[in-house]
């Protein structure tokens, strides 16, 4: 559910490429225009199988995704981000309601097993607020909606 007092939403759906891709869409919520970071790097969570409650500089990219089988266990995140810096053209300004939309294949990063499906929730955080660049980004969490029997192939 939507926190009303953050002015950033994510929403995770299914991608028409199928299998483990998922379309993350980042959307501003607010009437003001914001500035959010869209590098969109995917990292892991500091602890597996559970969402992080706020940002923690230098820890974590903007993306982190948990992922439950059917039997409830996390799947653990299976490579070794080499990240790039970020530069001035992640951060983009959103007017009201103007979305950004990404598609991730989580097949890169976790171990699926064929024919299994899964539980996926994803947070967006962002603890840098751009000013390096001439900016004010908006520094926060936000959690996805849970996407129910995400199929591997």
């Amino acid at each position: 559910m939507r926190n009303p007092t953050v002015p950033v939403d994510i929403h995770l759906e299914a991608s028409p490429k199928g299998g483990a891709v998922l379309t993350v869409k980042l959307t501003n919520t607010s009437a003001a225009v914001v500035v959010l970071n869209v590098r969109n790097a995917v990292d892991e969570t500091p602890v597996i199988g559970q969402l992080p409650t706020s940002p923690r500089a230098g820890q974590l990219n903007e993306l982190a995704f948990v992922i439950t089988g059917t039997d409830g266990k996390a799947l653990p995140f299976m490579v070794d981000i080499k990240r790039r810096p970020l530069v001035a053209e992640d951060f983009q300004r959103f007017e009201a309601g103007q979305s950004h939309e990404e598609d991730i294949d989580l097949a890169r990063y976790f171990g699926f097993e064929a024919g299994q499906r899964y539980r996926v929730r994803a947070v967006y955080m962002n603890d840098d607020d751009g000013s390096r660049f001439g900016v004010k980004a908006w520094r926060g969490l936000v959690v996805s909606n849970t996407l129910e029997g995400v199929l591997a192939r």
